[in-house]
This record gives structure tokens, C-alpha cells and sequence, in this order.
């Protein structure tokens, strides 16, 4: 059985840590977690109130040593046994919510990281995720919530081998996995079981279908795109100044893909009037990186103008930072409002002068406000636990595992047909989960394709620093 990892590296005593300190720390740990992942696929357990249910995974047995007792027996009366208690049932419809003492998660996490990513700093990430998750536990052992974890390392080449005997009868909740194929595989083996499954890190409406025992907690793009659009709407009542930014040629055209997709977006938000569409502009990159203009005369002074950049990859990075170098240029002093994706925050090309020339508004599932107490509370625990300050994949790990554990407490198994009740913030985000629906050949009746966490937030830039903008 493999240990749980349950600290990090400490540190010399001074909490001004640099970044690269950090980053060797948690490096360190990674290598640290391989070694002793290597060789096996068994499941690291962490059963923060020791208990032994659920202790047995197949050729995997673990017994959990407890004291015992002597007790002195006496024949009890009849009338002073104690009454046969049924399990709590909570019904919705014809559905049944068991509440357990105890709830069994696995979890299925890539720490190889470098097969799933070309991050630099992907090996890393997943570790300060699973950091964030062992703080969890402890909140949560305290709220009544007791869980049993199984951290299963993700690996891609025997992941079938990998599922088949990380998941049992005692398993009741899935979360994970990190690949793509590994997520289909593991989303038809939770629907066959009747497990709920969470996906916290893709996001696609073709990972599954039919299936109301998926849980995606990361919204799907066009929900960021209604985000910006319902925005605008509620902000500017003259759509007419409104442009949709985009590339002359761009690979696969995705940018012209991404233009029609929006504009019928913007219909559904808008109305159908032909007042309404988004205006397109297109750019070549030869008049970002060479032109003396690239915007030309679009700049109106009497009224605000808005610009959206739908571009969300980092493979477009050179054209979204281009693009908001030549608009901080050329807008002279004309009132630019630019709406964007989470890129425009995560990518370190863009300054905080053009955050605050460019009046940026960006759409976010995530966001961690550093003035926020509990955040605070968060980072000082973590820092005095850890010796390493948390990314946002600790605070996403963190998130994760409170929002399962305390919808676990409140309606048991199944508990994804009660998550649409859950709309408090967490550390780092708000779930709004609500089920997506299938059409049938009855029109009274609706199949439940999945459920999908459908909140985004939009950042904006004030008073030099970010923050949810109110509605």
C-alpha cells in the first residue's frame, strides 16, 4: 500500500516565498509521490475518521487496527431494545437518496502529468491540486462529513486495467479522470453502475449522452460566450458599437467558425432584429505586427466602444495580445470596453496597463478573490502546512472536494438531482449545476443528457486589481 502524501516540503521559516522556491518545493514532492506510485495502480486511501468500512478493494485489503474493550454482557429486557432504524431516505419522484455514514470517493488524478499536458509546470499543478483536496478533508471531518478517498494515479497506457480495479460495489462517487478518452471510458462504467461521476477539468457536450450520473463542473465555452453577451446587454443599450474581433485567416478558420457561432448566440440573447448583429471586424496579423494601424477609423468618440475577442487557447495568445497592444495604441482617448476569455488573465504577455486602458472584462468559472477573509485564512493555512503558497489548482481542489462532500451529507447518493439547491461561492467558484436535457419522441417527456455546471462570472478590472463585477 502506498502512503498517503500528506505535507509538502517546508520551508526556512520566511513566508516571502519566490516563485521558483515554491515551484522547486512542490517539484521536489512530485518526485517524491512517483517514487512511490511507481510500479503499482492500487489506490492511496486517506479515512479521516479511521473507519473500517469500505476498507477492501479488490487484491487490495486493508485492516484498520483499532483498541478493543472488555465489556461486561447483560441480557437485555424486550421492551429496552432499541428500535430497528430504517437508512434516511430522501425520495425525488421515484428516486430514492440513501445517506450512508460513510462515503467511498475515488479519485483519478494524472500526477505523470507531462502525458496529459504541455504545460511546463503540469506535473506540479496536479499536486497542488491534490494538496487542496487533503485540506478538504480536515474542514469537512469537522462539518460531520466522513469520507473515504482512494487517489488513484491516472496512467494512460493501462488506464482500462486501471478502472476495472479502482472501481467496486462500495464506490460512491467517481471524480476524474484528467484525459479525454480516459473520461468517456470512465462516464459508461459510472452509467452501467449507477455512480455518480465528476469531471472537473473538461468540459465538452460530447464526452457523454443519456447519462444522468455525469456531473460536469467545468461550464461548456458557450456559456462564457452568453456570459459576455447577456453582459453587454444588460450594460449597453446601443448595440451598435459593439465589434466581434477576429482573424482574416486563422488554422481550420476557426475564427470565422467562432464568428457564426456567436452571432447566432448573440440572436438568442439579443432578439432576431437585424439591428442587432455583431458587428465583425477582421484583422491580419501583418497589421498587428507590422501596420501603423490596424484598427483604422472604427473609434467613435461620443459613446463607449465595445470589442469581443472569443479567442480562448493559448495557441492564439500572439494574435489576443497583439490585438489588445494595437487597441491601447490606437484608441487614443476614446472609451474602449474589451470583453474576452479566462486568456486574458492567465497569459503573462498582457499588462496591467492595458487591463486598465482597455477598461478588460473577462469571462471566468474561476476566480480567487485575494481580499476575501476566507481566502486569506485559506493561504495561511496552507502556507503553514505546506511551506508553499497555493495556486489556483489548490483552491480548485479545495472547492471540488467541499462541494461533494457536503451535497454527500445533505442528500446521499444521487445527490446530483439535488444540485441545482447549491448556489453559495466557494473558495474559488459558484456551481450552478443544472441538468441539460434530450429531446424524445414524447414531448412530455425530457431525458436527462447530463448535468453541467453553467456558471461564469465576469472579472473586470478596477481600482487596479480584479473583482466579480456585481449584476
Amino acid at each position: 500500500m502506498i502512503s498517503v502524501l500528506s505535507r509538502l516540503l517546508q520551508s526556512s521559516g520566511n513566508n516571502n516565498f519566490n516563485r521558483k522556491y515554491t515551484h522547486l518545493a512542490i517539484l521536489l514532492v512530485f518526485g517524491l509521490l512517483l517514487s512511490a506510485c511507481a510500479g503499482t495502480d492500487k489506490a492511496v486511501r486517506r479515512s479521516p475518521n479511521q473507519s473500517t468500512k469500505k476498507t477492501t478493494k479488490r487484491g487490495d485489503v486493508t485492516k484498520v487496527k483499532k483498541k478493543v474493550k472488555e465489556i461486561e454482557w447483560t441480557e437485555a429486557k424486550d421492551d429496552a431494545k432499541p428500535p430497528i432504524e430504517r437508512p434516511k431516505v430522501e425520495r425525488l419522484g421515484d428516486i430514492e437518496i440513501l445517506k450512508e455514514d460513510i462515503y467511498d470517493i475515488t479519485y483519478f488524478i494524472p500526477f505523470d502529468a507531462g502525458n496529459y499536458a504541455n504545460s511546463q509546470s503540469a506535473s506540479d499543478r496536479f499536486v497542488q491540486y491534490y494538496s487542496g483536496l487533503l485540506v478538504a478533508t480536515e474542514i469537512l471531518e469537522r462539518e460531520g462529513v466522513s469520507l473515504n478517498l482512494n487517489i488513484v494515479d491516472e496512467k494512460k497506457r493501462s488506464f482500462d486495467n486501471v478502472l476495472r480495479t479502482s472501481i467496486s460495489a462500495d464506490t460512491d462517487v467517481i471524480v476524474g479522470p484528467y484525459n479525454r478518452n480516459n473520461l468517456k471510458a470512465a462516464a459508461t462504467l459510472a452509467a452501467q453502475k449507477q455512480i455518480p461521476i465528476v469531471s472537473p477539468w473538461q468540459a465538452s457536450a460530447t464526452i457523454t449522452k443519456e447519462n444522468p450520473y455525469y456531473i460536469q463542473l467545468r461550464p461548456n465555452t458557450d456559456n462564457f460566450y452568453y456570459a459576455i453577451l447577456e453582459e453587454i446587454k444588460r450594460n449597453y443599450s446601443d448595440l451598435e458599437n459593439v465589434y466581434l474581433l477576429g482573424r482574416e485567416t486563422s488554422p481550420m478558420d476557426n475564427d470565422k467558425k467562432r464568428t457564426r457561432k456567436l452571432q447566432k448566440l448573440a440572436k438568442d440573447v439579443w432578439g432576431e432584429s437585424d439591428e442587432n448583429h455583431l458587428q465583425e471586424f477582421m484583422l491580419s496579423q501583418d497589421s498587428i505586427d507590422l501596420g501603423e494601424t490596424a484598427f483604422d477609423s472604427i473609434f467613435v468618440s461620443d459613446k463607449p466602444n465595445v470589442m469581443i475577442i472569443p479567442n480562448w487557447s493559448f495557441k492564439d495568445e500572439a494574435f489576443v495580445y497583439g490585438a489588445l497592444r494595437r487597441l491601447s495604441v490606437e484608441k487614443g482617448i476614446t472609451d474602449v470596453v474589451v470583453y474576452g476569455m479566462p486568456i486574458m488573465i492567465e497569459s503573462d504577455k498582457i499588462s496591467f496597463d492595458q487591463y486598465n486602458s482597455l477598461n478588460m472584462r473577462v469571462a471566468r468559472s474561476k476566480f480567487v478573490d485575494e481580499y476575501d477573509g476566507d481566502v486569506a485564512r485559506f493561504k495561511r493555512d496552507f502556507v503553514n502546512k505546506y511551506g508553499a503558497l497555493p495556486t489556483d489548482d489548490a483552491f480548485e481542489g479545495y472547492d471540488n472536494l467541499m462541494f461533494i462532500g457536503r451535497n454527500l451529507k445533505k442528500h446521499g447518493k444521487n445527490f446530483q438531482y439535488f444540485l441545482n439547491k447549491d448556489q453559495g461561492y466557494y473558495l474559488q467558484a459558484k456551481y450552478n449545476v443544472e441538468a441539460t436535457r434530450q429531446d424524445s419522441p414524447d414531448d412530455r417527456l425530457q431525458k436527462i443528457n447530463y448535468f453541467e455546471n453553467k456558471n461564469v462570472d465576469i472579472i473586470e478590472f478596477k481600482n487596479n486589481r480584479f473583482a466579480r463585477k456585481i449584476r
